[in-house]
């Protein structure tokens, strides 16, 4: 007898009253570029492949989140230079970070022990290697070459060099 197979991840991407109409597009949300640039899903096949364990016993215990999703919190993490901590917290504060994982209103956000066990899972399996080549492969056979790095607030004070000088000999 063939099993039917069940929802195997938690459920995500259910709408509310409450969830706001998409604006992003119009800001042209670099996410939502990402996401019509590279299919993430492609991916779906090797993770479950590698990561899911399918000789369970049973069925009880927590649902794991997706994979693909999973995936694209390490994404993410990577893209903006994020500690687990921070994926975490960025992911409930950002609608773009929402909408590009493919969250909603009430769904649970995987906590940052989950991102790191899921990381380290990649790494145990010598997956994270494996997934971002073909990731950054996508990406330029496309056309975009992913630039990545930190924007420094910096504020330029005008100093007469006279006044600078004469502060320095009355220190002395």
């Amino acid at each position: 007898m063939k099993k039917i197979k069940t929802n195997r991840y938690k459920k995500t991407g259910v709408s509310s009253f409450f969830d706001s109409e998409n604006t992003l597009s119009k800001l042209n949300n670099p996410l939502e570029k990402l996401s019509s640039v590279v299919d993430l899903e492609l991916f779906r096949t090797l993770l479950e492949s590698k990561l899911l364990n399918n000789n369970k016993k049973s069925n009880a215990g927590c649902k794991p989140y997706d994979v693909v999703i999973m995936f694209k919190i390490i994404i993410l993490k990577q893209l903006y230079a994020l500690s687990d901590e921070q994926a975490e917290y960025r992911i409930n504060d950002r609608q773009s970070f929402k909408d590009f994982l493919g969250f909603c209103g009430g769904d649970t956000i995987p906590d940052h022990n989950t991102i790191w066990n899921f990381q380290e899972s990649l790494v145990k399996n010598n997956l994270d290697k494996e997934l971002f080549g073909i990731f950054y492969f996508h990406l330029k056979t496309n056309g975009f070459i992913l630039n990545s790095g930190k924007i420094v607030d910096v504020n330029f004070v005008e100093v007469r060099l006279d006044n600078a000088i004469q502060e320095l000999k009355i220190r002395k």
